[in-house]
């Protein structure tokens, strides 16, 4: 079992409503708003965080994290008491204090 998950994101719930009814979000959203393509343009997630996200970021972060025991093994090995300060720093660098 994992601990920890993707990006998740609240849908307004008269949206939800329909979503768990059988109706595709990205219609929907060219529904609501009067144009074709949301779902391949800024997605969902675009529109109702005002373009500070869309979804193409909201997919390559949650792939990137998807990733993370891959690429830092150390930490997701079954012997983790020789992870070093420097296993965790890839370039080396120790952690600032603050």
């Amino acid at each position: 079992m994992h601990g920890a998950w993707g990006l998740a994101w609240e849908c307004p719930p008269s949206l939800l409503e329909r979503v768990e009814r059988g109706e595709e979000l990205g219609i929907l959203m060219d529904q609501i708003l009067g144009r074709s393509g949301v779902k391949t343009h800024e997605g969902a997630i675009g529109v109702f965080s005002k373009r500070k996200i869309d979804r193409l970021r909201a997919t390559t972060d949650s792939v990137i994290a998807a990733l993370i025991p891959f690429v830092n093994r150390e930490f997701y090995s079954q012997d983790q008491s020789r992870v070093t300060r420097r296993d965790i720093f890839s370039d080396g660098e120790e952690a600032r204090k603050t």
